[in-house]
């Protein structure tokens, strides 16, 4: 017995996944959706554009939607789907709502009983964890690593010893200087996963201990798009209960703008690391304070 897959319209705001890289990545249900869409809104209207090109797709009209365009974006698409027109959201490349605008949209709809509809299929996300040589179940999607060294340091402190992993994106220009850091705050035996160009031509998969991985990378033009997986396993329970109970303390002697010399000397004495460690970890709280 045959059976005929549906794929028939969808009323209300469509959230579609489209390729990250290579377009036969794309399915059905996101062509369909596409083809049949009254609006679709994406971040980049010329990328978007190539996208719906390839499949024949060119009776549609595109509506930017990105962080230039939030602010009137919930209500132009609610008027369009009080009309009841089809919408379709999609980003420049993957799963919308994960590294770009999206949820204010999604709340707007929920919240006016207006249909949301999630077609799911490519992401670089699933797709690095699907090829991951890092075991463990428990992690945690970090984004776009922060750009200033002392945000992304208080950041790595912060992840709970519950973790096992943690998934990041970064751009090629600071690859290099976050690993360092990364090696700073967890040592040299951490193992991560680096993914270039997932799905594309020059798609590469690097993993190793971070000093490998940073030996590996030395002296060579980094390029294109990375998402990394970092292993959490080898954090020291008893570092990270010192990191947690040494917080409040150092802050505030941070706080009262003692030098860090002097902060190193005051806690020397009880500081159970190096000197270097403990005058890196004043200066990495010190930046953060002046960014606030």
């Amino acid at each position: 017995m045959s059976s005929k897959l549906d794929l028939g319209r969808a009323q209300g705001l469509q959230i579609v996944a489209t390729p990250i890289g290579n377009f036969g990545d794309i399915s059905l249900r996101a062509v369909e959706a596409l083809k049949t869409a009254d609006v679709i809104y994406c971040e980049d209207t010329r990328v978007s554009l190539r996208l719906l090109t390839h499949f024949g797709i060119t009776d549609k009209k595109l509506k930017s939607a990105n962080e230039h365009t939030e602010g009137g974006l919930v209500q132009d698409v609610l008027n369009h789907l009080k009309n009841n027109a089809t919408v379709v959201l999609i980003s420049d490349a993957g799963t919308p709502n994960i590294n770009d605008p999206g949820y204010h949209l999604v709340k707007a709809c929920l919240t006016n009983n207006i249909n949301v509809t999630p077609i799911p299929g490519p992401s670089s996300l699933t797709a690095a964890l699907s090829a991951s040589p890092i075991g463990g179940g428990h992690f945690v999607y970090l984004g776009y690593l922060p750009r200033k060294q002392g945000e992304l340091s208080a950041l790595l402190r912060s992840l709970p010893e519950a973790l096992e992993k943690a998934v990041f994106l970064e751009s090629p220009k600071r690859l290099l200087s976050s690993l360092k850091l990364i090696k700073e705050v967890f040592g040299n035996k951490s193992e991560v996963c680096l993914y270039h160009e997932l799905t594309k031509i020059h798609e590469s998969i690097h993993f190793g201990k971070i000093d490998a991985i940073l030996d590996e990378f030395n002296n060579k033009e980094i390029l294109g798009e990375w998402i990394g997986i970092l292993s959490l396993r080898g954090r020291s329970q008893t570092s990270l209960n010192i990191d947690s109970a040494w917080q409040g303390a150092l802050q505030n002697a941070i706080d009262l703008k003692i030098a860090p010399s002097n902060i190193v000397e005051i806690f020397k004495p009880l500081w159970p690391r190096s000197k270097k460690e403990l005058y890196n970890l004043i200066l990495e709280k010190k930046e953060v304070s002046i960014e606030k």
